[in-house]
């Protein structure tokens, strides 16, 4: 995830803190200097998961001190994401800004797919919640309102097992293995990532769950 933009977010007293980072090496990344901003939509934490709504402006293209870097392509409907989780809480955590992090436990890539969600009616009432920044205690700063504009939307939680696909709907299958994602499984069978999402309906990509068994071809 090298020269890409990062975004760290995290469980702290109750809220969801978060954290644009750039790495330029296998380090502990540093603050990114684009930019990017995020808006909470709503947050929620318990004693295992977290979860977090947002809206982002400025992260499909990125750029790192005085010069644009790079971005993620989505003319052909959907790009590809990376993630990664630790188990560990980070250090000075109270503060995005001075925070540091461990070594993540597990990590992997997907493909994001695009919909109609702007265009939606609902849409404007929805986007009208994203209006803060929750800060952290860096020197004492609260939420406070500003606007954004590009949407995006992670939520962390347990993954979905899908069922093996029953025998006499399907004529071949896969397990997940280790470092597998949709878009590879898929176009390794010959499909789209459309098409196997089709055959696998609930099939859940972010992330997919090592030992999970998809349908790649329908009898």
């Amino acid at each position: 995830m090298n020269d890409n933009l990062l975004l760290l977010a995290y469980p702290q007293e109750g809220k969801v803190l978060t954290s644009f980072r750039w790495a330029e090496n296998y380090a502990l990344p540093f603050l990114y200097t684009g930019n990017a901003r995020l808006t909470q939509v709503s947050s929620t934490v318990n004693a295992t998961h977290y979860s977090l709504i947002f809206r982002c402006q400025n992260c499909l293209k990125w750029q790192q001190g005085a010069s644009e870097v790079g971005g993620a392509p989505s003319s052909e409907g959907y790009m590809v994401l990376g993630w990664c989780y630790a188990t560990a809480s980070p250090a000075n955590g109270a503060c995005p800004n001075t925070l540091s992090v461990r070594q993540h436990n597990s990590q992997g890539i997907f493909a994001a797919r695009f919909n109609d969600a702007v265009a939606n009616p609902s849409y404007s009432a929805w986007a009208a919640k994203a209006t803060s920044v929750v800060a952290g205690s860096c020197g004492g700063g609260r939420p406070t309102a500003v606007p954004s504009i590009v949407t995006s939307v992670t939520t962390l939680r347990p993954p979905t097992v899908v069922p093996t696909p029953p025998a006499n709907s399907c004529a071949k299958t896969y397990t997940v293995q280790s470092g597998d994602y949709c878009y590879l499984i898929a176009t390794n069978n010959g499909l789209s990532l459309d098409q196997l999402y089709s055959i696998n309906p609930g099939l859940n990509c972010s992330p997919l769950q090592i030992g999970v068994v998809v349908c790649v071809k329908r009898s």
